[in-house]
């Protein structure tokens, strides 16, 4: 459903986000 898209990508683009601040954590 477009619910769980929109979700999804919520989660993605924090985590991108994270990764972005802190490039070496794993």
């Amino acid at each position: 459903s477009e619910e769980v898209a929109v979700l999804v990508q919520r989660v993605v683009k924090d985590i991108t986000n994270a990764f972005r601040r802190n490039p070496h954590m794993r």
